[in-house]
């Protein structure tokens, strides 16, 4: 006679290939399997907010050709997020705009400048990123803030 659960086999079998590969290389999962290995990113912001003064206030401005852009947040927020936040304009290029990593520290299109201010050091994926920049340009996304701070948007341009 002729199969007719074929579908039904077909699962399985993709089933059973799928744990053979999660159970040989010992990922909690198929897709933690072949995930690329991630470069330590910034600290959480609770980790960050540990390390600092939590819920004090802080003033970012952000110098821009078009004038500077002032607004606050907590010590220890995430500089991307907040001038994303704020109406700031971060990705300034179609490749930005449209391709960004969504703050993962792998695309390097939120590149800012810091003027002056307090902000966290530099994380590994920055290191890797903007290693023949300025120590000076950082990564929004990778970049909590730790006090009055004063960055230039789009330092390249």
């Amino acid at each position: 006679g002729r199969v007719t659960h074929l579908p039904h086999i077909t699962q399985i079998m993709a089933s059973m290939l799928k744990a053979s590969v999660v159970a040989l290389i010992g990922a909690a999962s198929l897709v933690d399997a072949f995930a690329p290995a991630a470069l330590p990113l910034r600290p959480s912001r609770a980790a960050a907010v540990s390390r600092i003064s939590p819920n004090m206030a802080v003033t970012v401005t952000v110098k821009e050709k078009t004038g500077d852009k002032t607004f606050t947040c907590e010590n220890g927020d995430i500089l991307r997020e907040e001038m994303l936040a704020n109406q700031v304009e971060l990705y300034y290029t179609m490749k930005g705009k449209a391709f960004n990593c969504g703050g993962g520290g792998n695309c390097g299109t939120c590149k800012v400048e810091v003027v002056s201010g307090k902000v966290t050091p530099r994380t590994e994926a920055e290191n890797k990123k903007l290693k023949d920049a300025p120590a000076t340009f950082r990564l929004a996304c990778q970049t909590c803030v730790t006090g009055n701070v004063v960055v230039r948007n789009r330092p390249d341009a």
